[in-house]
């Protein structure tokens, strides 16, 4: 009797054990029961690609060599003789040359896009059927179709597009153009060296010259795009182009512009002169009388310029002297007849001069 007890006793330990070494679903409890938090494995945060190449290339900074997986939003930088390819799963190949600069980032929903912002260089975009393409380059965007094979290249500046298949939808944004000019003097090797509000100095009689250095400014959309990342593993969220001011400017070369004094009694000066290469336009200013005014500068629009371009005037301080004036000439030559007289009869040591006997020549 009383080993069968003890044997139930076992058995009854035994089946608790086991019962629990049995795993039971993980659960978040902090005191209130609720659900299970289930965890959920999705592609689109995981890499958009892979980037290689048979030189060295750089992202973020970084050398790579070989083969790199990208995340999305990297800046991608090919060096001197080398180009590098990026295969995106479900989108294309895409082949960055010519010391090109580029981020690149994908869209998690259909159809499938690849965003690039092309900074500089060369960019080959061949998709595939299901894929498309938006590219930013130089305030310029590019919206290809599904399929579509081309490529943008920028020069000084500007985008180019060449379509081998497909099609690109091209919408360049309008930038506010600017033309002012600064005070420069040209140095030894004949480059415009900006002397700020340096005024212009004269006497009347003689001539000076004066250079100014026009240029057309540029205010609008930059070409290097934002990409927005979420953390952790850098996983795109969205895609904004960058709103900042990005100024560029170029010389306003070959242009006429015409000058004046104000007041034109100061003197004379070119009524036109015509911009080189540089920009860098030189006119002859002649005083006449002394006093001070200003250079003042217009350029003349010309056909090329956008609508709403704003032409700024040209102004630069005037400085005309006159050294002799007619009250310092008359007592400059008083002064002089005084010092003469004086040395005549009293010599050098202030003493009278006494008139000395002839000599006697025997």
């Amino acid at each position: 009797m009383i080993r069968n007890r003890r044997s139930d006793t076992a058995l009854c330990m035994i089946l608790a054990l086991t019962c629990a070494l049995v795993a039971t679903p993980a659960r978040a409890d902090d005191g209130i029961r609720e659900n299970p938090i289930r965890l959920y494995a999705s592609e689109q945060f995981g890499p958009i690609g892979r980037v290689y190449s048979l030189g060295v290339f750089v992202i973020d900074g970084r050398p790579i060599y070989g083969e790199q997986t990208i995340w999305g939003g990297e800046l991608i930088q090919t060096v001197v003789g080398s180009c590098v390819s990026v295969d995106i799963a479900r989108v294309g190949r895409i082949t960055l040359k010519n010391t090109a600069m580029a981020r690149l980032a994908t869209t998690p929903t259909k159809p499938h896009l690849v965003v690039a912002s092309l900074i500089d260089g060369d960019l080959v975009v061949k998709l595939l059927p299901d894929g498309m393409a938006y590219i930013e380059s130089c305030g310029s965007t590019f919206t290809s179709s599904m399929g579509a094979s081309f490529d943008v290249r920028t020069r000084d500046g500007k985008a180019f597009l060449n379509i081998a298949s497909g099609t690109v939808d091209v919408q360049t944004s309008r930038r506010r153009t600017t033309i002012r000019a600064t005070t420069v003097r040209m140095d030894p090797n004949l480059r415009p060296v900006t002397i700020g509000a340096a005024p212009l100095n004269t006497r009347t009689g003689q001539s000076a010259q004066a250079s100014s250095e026009w240029r057309k400014f540029y205010e609008g959309t930059g070409t290097s795009g934002q990409i927005v990342l979420s953390t952790p593993r850098l996983v795109m969220a969205g895609y904004y182009p960058a709103q900042q001011p990005a100024p560029t400017d170029e010389p306003a070369a070959n242009r006429i512009v015409l000058f004046h004094l104000e007041p034109a009694s100061l003197g004379t000066i070119d009524p036109q002169g015509k911009t080189d290469n540089q920009g860098v336009v030189t006119v002859t200013v002649t005083g006449r009388t002394n006093g001070i005014g200003r250079i003042v500068g217009e350029i003349v629009p010309d056909s090329s310029d956008p609508p709403g371009t704003i032409y700024e005037t040209y102004h630069r301080v005037l400085h005309v002297t006159k050294f002799w004036t007619p009250t310092k000439f008359v007592l400059g030559a008083a002064a002089i007849a005084g010092v003469s007289v004086c040395v005549v009869a009293c010599g050098s040591k202030g003493k009278p001069l006494r008139q000395a006997p002839p000599p006697i020549i025997e």
